[in-house]
């Protein structure tokens, strides 16, 4: 499913549980539409929220959350890569510790160890809902394609 499409779903989501509930629910997207090889070593947004995993198609591979005070975009999803390294010819590469790459198709692991995917944020508040919104949408990757994206073994 598309990045952008999820991102939609997940403002609806939010809009119809603030229309339901008295408390305000906050879904901002935040997005940098560049590779993760250029971006890195940049700042992630803090806070609690969903990311998105994807290539230059859009289309998702992996949706993930972070959910507490204490650990923000960066700590999680650098919690699914070893650190970058150079390789003999000169490249950075990184190798992922959390994510199937064996359910990627070649030129998709080339293009994740290579860091030429893409990452989108929002920001979820309360931030005891980001285990919601994860949820909320790989169940509509599910109900719309049969299958959970590529990399996420399980819900949540």
């Amino acid at each position: 499913m598309q990045a952008e499409h999820l991102i939609d779903i997940a403002i609806q989501f939010a809009t119809q549980l603030n229309e339901t509930f008295p408390s305000r629910v906050i879904c901002k997207p935040e997005t940098t539409g560049r590779v993760f090889a250029d971006v890195y070593h940049e700042p992630m947004p803090d806070g609690s929220g969903v990311y998105l995993f994807h290539f230059a198609d859009r289309d998702v591979f992996y949706i993930g959350k972070t959910n507490t005070q204490e650990r923000t975009f960066e700590k999680r999803v650098w919690a699914h890569f070893y650190a970058p390294a150079l390789t003999e010819s000169g490249q950075r590469e990184i190798r992922a510790k959390h994510i199937d790459v064996a359910k990627l198709a070649p030129e998709e692991q080339k293009g994740l160890t290579g860091m030429q995917f893409r990452i989108d944020y929002f920001k979820v508040d309360p931030p005891e809902l980001a285990d919601l919104f994860e949820v909320y949408l790989q169940s509509i990757c599910f109900l719309r394609d049969g299958k959970l994206p590529k990399c996420n073994a399980q819900f949540g």
